[in-house]
């Protein structure tokens, strides 16, 4: 059988992305084993012994694995990542930590149970029939529950705009699943947000980000830059250690004259952009994280 790895970095084969080749570089810099697997390469088996995870056809039981933007296999990888966990894995973020990320109605949903503020919202299944006018002046702004890097997002003038919006049909997704949609009012700081990375319970990386064009502030030519936000940085800790992020980036923004929390991203892809605007090696400390809690779980 294979020795594996010390870490592996799952992303998928296609576009794994600048950082994940980065995490690997990093942890070979520091002496560990560390590879780079697609979920196109994983298998769950399962039978009267229980179930385990195959790499290419064989049992692999990693020390410590990062997760990296699998929105798109996350059905699959949810199952993957927890047998790797209940086998002994330290996977950061684990797989209920980034399912909580991964859906905007439940990352809400979590965060306002726990007294976390965030922007009111109204969730719908595609082509909702009994969308009715939100309670919140417009303009308003629905966004797919599942969405990423502003995917999807549309702001709309009236009520009625939003909720013909809503009633729309759409293209049902795989094996005739229906999506979810959310409505929310615009926030009074549109066009602006602050981004915070937290890892280990602390926030490591305050951003200011600023659209240069609509609202979307991760949108192309979007500028960001450090800044001082303590109450920003505090209000993303608590909001990570709700969601259970060992590490995470927490985008916050300003409503109604307070901070709430926008959304929460298990899988920040910008940590080399965010680390260098605010004199940082996050890739570095992730990897340090990651090591030390594989080593620290199979002590």
């Amino acid at each position: 059988m294979s020795t594996p790895p010390d870490l592996v970095v799952l992303a998928h084969h296609d576009v794994p992305g600048a950082q994940a080749h980065a995490l690997i570089a990093r942890a070979e810099a520091a002496g560990a084993s560390a590879a780079l697997w697609s979920p196109r390469d994983l298998a769950v088996e399962i039978d009267d012994r229980g179930p385990r995870v195959l790499h290419r056809g064989v049992v692999m039981q990693p020390g410590s694995i990062l997760p990296q933007g699998i929105n798109r296999s996350f059905a699959f990888c949810t199952e993957a990542l927890t047998v790797l966990e209940e086998r002994g894995s330290e996977v950061i973020n684990t797989a209920s930590a980034s399912a909580a990320c991964v859906d905007k109605v439940t990352t809400t949903r979590l965060l306002a149970a726990a007294s976390i503020p965030v922007l009111p919202t109204r969730a719908y299944p595609w082509g909702a029939r009994g969308a009715d006018a939100p309670p919140w002046k417009p303009p308003l702004v629905t966004k797919p529950a599942r969405g990423s890097n502003g995917d999807g997002v549309q702001a709309h003038a009236t009520s009625e705009d939003a909720v013909s919006h809503l009633a729309a049909d759409r293209v049902l997704g795989p094996e005739g699943t229906v999506g979810t949609e959310l409505v929310q009012p615009l926030a009074d700081g549109a066009g602006e947000d602050i981004r915070v990375v937290v890892l280990a319970g602390q926030a490591k990386a305050v951003t200011r980000r600023r659209a240069t064009g609509g609202f979307v502030t991760n949108g192309a030519n979007a500028t960001a830059e450090a800044v001082d936000d303590p109450d920003a940085a505090q209000l993303a800790v608590d909001a990570a250690a709700v969601l259970g992020l060992t590490y995470g980036a927490i985008d916050v923004i300003r409503h109604q004259g307070r901070a709430v929390v926008l959304e929460a991203n298990s899988w920040p892809r910008d940590l080399d952009y965010v680390g260098m605007l605010c004199g940082l090696d996050l890739i570095d400390e992730l990897v340090k994280v990651a090591l030390d809690a594989g080593r620290t779980r199979h002590r």
